[in-house]
């Protein structure tokens, strides 16, 4: 009668055709208990963060293939959009992450969600038609849409029950858990069939032996028999079998694991050397609650078949009897993930940030004009450009090397040395430091060096390892500045002497530090620690002015049972990078979360807080590793592990630029990005080559 029930209609009769397929599996399908499969809808400018972690929460509870979110779900090869239909037809619930930009309107002044064509119209609207359990997730403090603010298709989202508020002190493990207690509606066959009674998933224990039941029958298929069940605190079950001697499963029930051992090998064993474990298998993890289905995993399957090919394939490591084997890098990312805490202030700037964006149009792409090759071989780590423009000097994995401006022709100042950092004095003087924190100086128009200085003694060198980071000339060029994770070391070039200043704070762990001459040429700004600024006094290293910042919550709210009100986090969590205005008047300090902090560099009060980078990638923080401003002071490029180079416009810090770079995750502490003095290019260090942009 209407076009709401038109997707309903047409389910029942694509499902009608498959008269067959219906007949065979009515009966097994009636029988089982469904497991629950979720779709995640959200607008990717809007709740993209919220909605990524509330997906890898529920895939941690359930398990990745049930749960349905576009970015890493989706097959290549195939049509997106027949997927995510196809998976929204096979689901059981649908969780619509509701934000601040969902009724708001795009360039055109048009709201996205009036168009018939919008994907998350489309996705709800069919979630609705076919009567899946819908799960409304408020970001912030965004209400519930009016009936009379939706379209008419998508009016009944309003008359939801199921809505859960997520802000920065929702616990987001308990908006997980309240969406999985939901009981599950039918979906697929049971258009045809009597609706299956909807069965709770909680967090009940499952039945390990079960599942080592199952598991045992199977292994039983391939030869392997018990043995015997050992003395040990773990419940285990050894198999053997008669083709693998030297090698044994351990099957232990508990922990619904299997473990593959191997008899170590030497002549005074005697043939009965102890049993190391080399490999653990999980036991099938993501069929909690259809035994029927459980089978073995590919890698168990391998090690089954021929245990001594299995071990042939992989490095065999010298383990103590019952340690576990070495973490793969891929568990080892998982678990990292699994700790990363987002910041809350973080995700609401950047969002609000994307929603301005999508209604007042993109920023720009930058240009890559093109790459400027290497010798084979060479790494470039850091490079600075000169005042004119006429040289590029750029320090590698193994030298140092000169560029003309013009025409790139190469001129090698020198072929020996990891250099760390690198930096030109207004008048041309090029000074670097290599890795072992030698710092060279080498004269302007010449490929020749004129001294080679460092604050520290050979007995230093070699009892103790500290790492000279940012090199930084002063605005004459008769001092340059450098710090390690102890000290501030000023070096007179006239006078040929270091001055040393130790940190006003003393702390046992320092990785992060850093320092800028001023452009009045009379103070530094300085960062250690991560979290404490000083402007300190060129000339007796007295403090001028000085600030701290909040302490990063170490503890995970939605782990803990304390209120997370009692664990909200700061707004802004520690130094990366700092840089110095021409004019003298704003410092930037670059942040681990994906912010920029600006202050006033008068009285160091905060100013403004800017996000142009998406504050997690890949589920860890992005660190946004390097800031330059441009020589006019009207540009501010900042470079993050997300491998996104963004320009601001300093007159309304908006981003006016933007690309994604082939640049590898870069650290802390190494200039990798460079101004061309007119400030229409910028260049980079890329894994082998430079690559030049330009807005």
């Amino acid at each position: 009668k209407t076009e709401s029930e038109l997707p309903r209609a047409m389910a029942r009769a694509i499902w009608a055709t498959r008269a067959e397929d219906v007949k065979h599996g009515i009966e097994k399908v009636a029988g089982q208990r469904p497991k629950k499969s979720i779709f995640v809808s959200y607008r990717r400018d809007d709740t993209g963060i919220w909605a990524r972690l509330l997906a890898r929460s529920l895939a941690l509870k359930l398990s990745p293939e049930t749960v349905f979110f576009d970015e890493g779900s989706e097959q290549p090869g195939l049509d997106f959009r027949v997927q995510f239909e196809d998976f929204l037809y096979q689901s059981t619930d649908v969780v619509a992450v509701i934000g601040n930009g969902f009724l708001e309107a795009d360039t055109s002044g048009r709201r996205r969600i009036d168009r018939p064509e919008d994907y998350v119209r489309r996705e709800i609207r069919t979630a609705l038609s076919l009567r899946k359990r819908i799960h409304v997730v408020l970001v912030g403090q965004v209400q519930m849409p009016t009936p009379e603010q939706l379209p008419k298709d998508i009016a009944e989202l309003a008359e939801q029950r199921t809505i859960h508020r997520l802000t920065e002190k929702t616990d987001l493990d308990g908006i997980r858990d309240g969406i999985l207690k939901s009981g599950i509606r039918p979906t697929g066959l049971s258009f045809l069939t009597q609706e299956v009674k909807a069965w709770p998933v909680g967090s009940v224990k499952p039945d390990y032996s079960a599942r080592a039941s199952v598991a045992m029958k199977e292994l039983f298929k391939y030869g392997w028999q018990v043995a015997g069940i050992p003395e040990s605190p773990q419940e285990e079950t050894v198999l053997v079998n008669d083709k693998f001697p030297s090698c044994r499963m351990v099957l232990i029930v508990d922990l619904a694991e299997v473990a593959l051992e191997e008899r170590a090998k030497g002549a005074l064993n005697l043939g009965k050397g102890k049993w190391i474990r080399r490999a653990i298998f999980s036991i099938s993890p993501h069929t909690l609650d259809d035994l029927d289905a459980l089978r073995l995993s590919d890698q168990l399957l391998e090690a089954a078949l021929d245990p001594g090919l299995f071990l042939d394939k992989r490095d065999r490591v010298d383990l103590k009897r019952g340690s576990q084997p070495p973490m793969r890098p891929d568990q080892l990312y998982k678990t990292l993930r699994d700790t990363v805490e987002p910041n809350p202030k973080a995700i609401e700037r950047y969002q609000r940030l994307q929603r301005r964006l999508a209604s007042q149009g993109k920023t720009a792409p930058l240009v890559h004009e093109g790459d400027i090759k290497l010798p084979s071989g060479l790494k470039p780590r850091t490079i600075a450009i000169s005042p004119k423009g006429d040289a590029v000097v750029v320090g590698t994995d193994r030298g140092l090397f000169r560029l003309s401006g013009q025409d790139w022709q190469m001129t090698t100042l020198k072929e020996r040395g990891s250099y760390q950092s690198v930096d030109i004095s207004p008048a041309g003087h090029i000074a670097a430091c290599t890795d072992d924190n030698n710092i060279s100086l080498w004269h302007a128009d010449s490929a020749v060096m004129e001294n080679s200085v460092s604050p520290y003694s050979w007995w230093r060198k070699v009892s103790d390892t500290p790492w000279i980071k940012f090199l930084s000339w002063s605005p004459k060029g008769n001092l340059l500045a450098c710090c390690d994770k102890e000290s501030i070391w000023i070096y007179a070039v006239a006078k040929n002497e270091f001055i040393h200043w130790k940190y006003p704070v003393e702390q046992e762990h320092n990785s992060e530090y850093g320092l800028k001459f001023v452009p009045n040429g009379r103070e530094i700004a300085v960062f250690a620690y991560a979290d404490h600024l000083w402007i300190l006094d060129a000339s007796t290293g007295a403090i001028h002015r000085s600030t701290t910042l909040q302490s990063r919550p170490f503890n995970f709210p939605w782990r803990s049972s304390e209120p997370r009100e009692q664990h909200e986090g700061p707004a802004f969590y520690d130094f990366q990078d700092i840089d110095m205005s021409p004019r003298g008047d704003i410092l930037a300090c670059a942040g681990s979360d994906g912010q920029i902090m600006l202050y006033d560099y008068g009285s160091l009060e905060q100013k403004e807080i800017i996000v142009g980078h998406e504050p997690l990638h890949s589920g860890f923080w992005t660190r946004i590793a390097n800031i330059r401003f441009s020589h006019d002071g009207q540009r501010l490029a900042s470079l993050g592990s997300d491998n996104h180079l963004v320009i601001w416009d300093t007159a309304n810090w908006k981003p006016i630029g933007e690309g994604i770079v082939s640049w590898p995750l870069v650290l802390s502490g190494r200039r990798v990005i460079a101004w061309y003095p007119d400030g229409s290019r910028i260049i980079g260090c890329a894994e082998d080559t430079l690559e030049v942009w330009r807005l």
